[in-house]
């Protein structure tokens, strides 16, 4: 209860009488305080004070009834208060003078409070709070303690715990002396919901192995992290409690590593790591180490750049946990992860990270973080090696990437049958774990449309490097005349991703024609001297003959050494040319630094673009005789 005055408009100052109670609790249940303290202990509290009580305001209003104001104090309030344990004081009140420690809290609406905390006497002796919110409202309060009894305890318990200061989840030892021989005894830690139960020994005393806490309780001192009670209950009446407080370990990550290598896409990989204690604080409760398949610490401080709920939530991760940390004893961590990346090759991040949802408060935050750079790789199917046969005449791409994947022109008369094979190779440097297609089919173009498959055959597995040869598949030249575009595609199903998609397909390109009216170009009229002299250019003159039946389209005239067909130091552009029509004379001239003799060659129609009643005629050569003086 406790007695004013209220200034009252018309009748000025009366009496008044407040009395009331109010129960506060918070929610969840959270310590205030955290025993032992010590001086300098800064700690934070966030919760829910869910009050209810009353208070019943009386004002003396003589002549007039008392007016009576009756007032339910129910509800609940956040609270966010960071709490500091400032300095020691010994303080006077009614009750006496104490030695006590002064706790400051402030909240984050700005009220704040004072309590003297004096350890004889078990309680606040002293409260001040302080709340303006504006110049005109404002609540101050003053309490001090009047009197107290400390209330003795029916049996005395006396209680130790050895180490009294332990790793989070580390063991530690309860002994309680009593005057109870052979008594029930229930030991309890109410952080963790725990209780075990045993009994006195013969004297009285009492002994038991128990672990503690791993969680941080949110009240940190100058050297742990946590400080939970242990209470001993003898026989249901007599009872004593001790305190066991958590140390700050300091978690570190070092090393990581993919294997196997090469890392193939879809392969699984072990990622390993190493967790340790950098310092002689052990973690006995599970540590969590959590990888992730991307960058989680761009800026390079040793953190975390956000909550590692957000890169889970988009990127691959895979959890593992350790117990125990012991100094000088680093664990190796271990995950399997399948890479995936959305191209190949890739360099993938990949990162490490102890203690991720900051179970632990430690020394040092900054090495919880290890990122790696991993090199996926996969196969790469691709047809290394193709031939044609059409029209009495082997063409073979033993290369086919030098030509761009696409044959020159190959000629083949209508109705015959050509004859194609190839070699696929897995050029990449992860094997061919499954089956994959081989597909052959026409196109309208060279990047038209795909008719369905006209031959396929099933190959795999295929070890990197390896080859795989195919039967020789026929193919059948139309009746219509014109060109046409056969594909022999590797991965034709895409079952396999590949280091590259873009060299899965090689195009045979065919022209079809009719013996009976095609063209048949023949060299005649030529003339290839028979000496000349050193660096000395000569010249070569030659006439084409159409010999066949229909008309020739434009063409060349290569002119040629023998072991250099594939580039000739001459070419002429002919044409057209009609049947039984003979050309203007065609010249060239050659020069040669090497003495000897040397064969040269005139080819009509070189490069093949006419198709032709007959393909065996388009050649003639003769020797030049190259000499060290004036032919």
């Amino acid at each position: 209860m406790t007695c004013g005055t209220a200034n009252v408009p018309v009748f000025g100052n009366r009496p008044l009488t407040v009395s009331g109670n109010v129960t506060t609790i918070n929610r969840p249940p959270q310590e205030d305080f955290d025993f032992p303290i010590e001086l300098g202990d800064t700690w934070r509290v966030r919760t829910t004070l869910n009050s209810t009580g009353r208070v019943r305001i009386v004002i003396n209003l003589a002549p007039f009834p008392d007016a009576v104001i009756d007032q339910p104090l129910n509800g609940n309030a956040p609270l966010d208060a960071n709490y500091t344990a400032a300095a020691s004081e010994t303080v006077t009140v009614p009750a006496g003078s104490f030695d006590s420690l002064r706790v400051h809290s402030a909240t984050a609406g700005g009220a704040s409070s004072d309590r003297w905390y004096a350890p004889n006497a078990s309680n606040y002796v002293r409260l001040e709070n302080h709340d303006a919110s504006g110049p005109t409202t404002y609540t101050h309060t003053w309490a001090n303690l009047t009197a107290y009894v400390l209330a003795a305890r029916v049996l005395p318990v006396t209680v130790t715990l050895s180490p009294a200061k332990v790793g989070p989840g580390g063991p530690f030892t309860v002994f309680a002396n009593t005057t109870a021989p052979n008594a029930p005894v229930q030991l309890v830690l109410p952080a963790i919901n725990f209780t075990a139960t045993g009994s006195t020994n013969g004297t009285g005393a009492f002994q038991m192995s128990v672990s503690a806490p791993a969680d941080n309780d949110d009240t940190p001192a100058n050297t742990d992290v946590g400080s939970h009670g242990i209470l001993v209950d003898v026989a249901g009446s007599g009872y004593g409690a001790a305190t066991v407080s958590l140390l700050r370990p300091d978690l570190a990550i070092a090393g990581l590593s993919a294997s196997p290598v090469p890392v193939g896409d879809g392969v699984p990989t072990n990622l390993t790591t190493t967790a340790s204690v950098t310092t002689d604080v052990p973690v006995y409760s599970p540590v969590l180490v959590t990888f992730v398949a991307e960058d989680v610490d761009v800026n390079r401080d040793g953190r975390l750049d956000s909550p590692m709920s957000v890169y889970c939530a988009r990127s691959p991760c895979a959890n593992a946990t350790v117990a125990p940390l012991l100094p000088g004893i680093p664990q190796a961590v271990s995950v399997t992860w399948t890479p995936g990346p959305p191209n190949l090759p890739a360099d993938v991040r990949v990162s490490a990270v102890v203690d991720p949802n900051d179970r632990y408060e430690e020394a040092s935050e900054i090495n919880n973080v290890v990122v790696t750079t991993v090199r996926v790789q996969a196969p790469n199917l691709t047809p290394s090696n193709v031939s044609v046969f059409a029209g009495g005449t082997a063409y073979v791409f033993g290369n086919t990437s030098s030509i761009g994947f696409v044959s020159p022109l190959i000629v083949a008369p209508v109705g015959t049958t050509v004859n194609l094979t190839a070699i696929v190779k897995n050029t990449g440097v992860m094997n061919v774990t499954r089956s994959t297609v081989v597909a052959f089919y026409n196109t309208t173009g060279l990047n038209g449309t795909g008719d369905p498959p006209f031959a396929q055959f099933s190959l795999g597995p295929i070890d990197a490097g390896a080859q795989v040869g195919l039967a020789t598949v026929p193919w059948t030249a139309p009746i219509a005349t014109g060109t046409y575009y056969v594909n022999i595609t590797a991965d034709h199903d895409r079952s396999v991703r590949e280091t590259s998609e873009t060299d899965n397909t090689f195009v045979v390109r065919l022209r079809v024609f009719d013996p009976a009216s095609a063209p048949d170009l023949v060299p005649v009229s030529v003339s290839i001297p028979a000496k000349a002299s050193v660096n000395r250019p000569v010249t070569i003159t030659a006439r084409v003959q159409n010999r066949g039946v229909g008309n020739a389209s434009g063409f060349q005239v290569g002119f040629y050494n023998a072991t250099q067909s594939s580039t000739p130091f001459a070419t002429v552009n002919v044409g057209p040319l009609g049947a039984g029509a003979t050309s203007s004379v065609i010249s060239a001239t050659w020069s040669s630094p090497a003495l000897g003799a040397h064969t040269i060659w005139v080819e009509v129609d070189y490069g093949n673009a006419v198709p032709e009643a007959d393909e065996t005629n388009n050649l003639q050569s003769g020797t030049t005789t190259v000499y060290n003086f004036p032919a």
